[in-house]
């Protein structure tokens, strides 16, 4: 995701140089998205949260199939200045503050959720890749 240009991913009613009266849509969630596409380990976290960023990362390279790790990072050189949150390290504090583990958003309100973002792990399952299920489908002669 970028803060300079709007894409699906930026938050709604959130400035970038593209959009200079605010983002006009909901954005997309990749993670839910990535759920929903089956796949078998998904979580979010951000740069602020360096350790449990990395503790992710090794969880999702160990899963068989597809795995998405979204990180949240400021872009203070445009999203910082036009939304008005600051240079890095107050884009870093807001990361810290604007962020709550998923159990916690979870129980949330929703006027409280649409101001906060979670972070955690979303998926971890044992679902079958897409090469396993092809070659079984080829060895059990079923045609392809």
């Amino acid at each position: 995701m970028t803060g300079g240009q709007y894409s699906p991913l930026t938050p709604e009613n959130s400035m970038t140089s593209t959009s200079r009266k605010g983002t006009p849509v909901p954005p997309i969630d990749i993670c839910s998205l990535a759920d929903l596409a089956g796949a078998n380990y998904v979580a979010r976290s951000t740069v602020y949260h360096s350790t449990e960023l990395q503790r992710f990362f090794k969880e999702a390279i160990r899963k068989k199939g597809f795995s998405l790790v979204e990180v949240l990072t400021g872009c203070p050189t445009y999203y910082g200045r036009y939304n008005r949150i600051g240079a890095g390290p107050e884009m870093m504090e807001w990361l810290k503050k604007n962020t709550v583990p998923l159990k916690k958003y979870r129980q949330l309100v929703r006027e409280e959720q649409e101001r906060t973002y979670w972070r955690g792990c979303l998926v971890d399952r044992e679902m079958p890749d897409f090469l396993s299920r092809y070659r079984e489908a080829v060895q059990g002669g079923e045609e392809i």
